[in-house]
């Protein structure tokens, strides 16, 4: 299933992180009320020029909207603002 985000809209598949620090720390699940989640990008809208598929991003966990795909995938779709960043390791 291909979905395509349209105008002002990206489509996020959402990256586990581990919660465990270098140096050995379990961070609990919700560091803070606004916890930020990382997603690969897979579909950008036809308005927005500085993000691509592919790029690594953080949003809020309560940002835009869940889409469960026919293959029991759940996405995001969060509107231009809801991105915080793009992330470059």
């Amino acid at each position: 299933m291909k979905v395509i985000a349209v105008g002002e809209n990206v489509v996020v598949r959402k990256i586990n992180v581990d919660n465990i620090t270098n140096g050995g720390i379990v961070l609990p699940h919700n560091i803070s009320p606004e916890s930020f989640i990382r997603g690969e990008v897979l579909s950008v809208g036809k308005d927005i020029i500085d993000i691509k598929e592919g790029d690594v991003v953080a949003y809020s966990e309560h940002g835009g909207q869940d889409m469960l795909t026919k293959e029991k995938e759940i996405l995001k779709v969060l509107k231009y603002g809801e991105v915080y960043c793009i992330i470059n390791e």
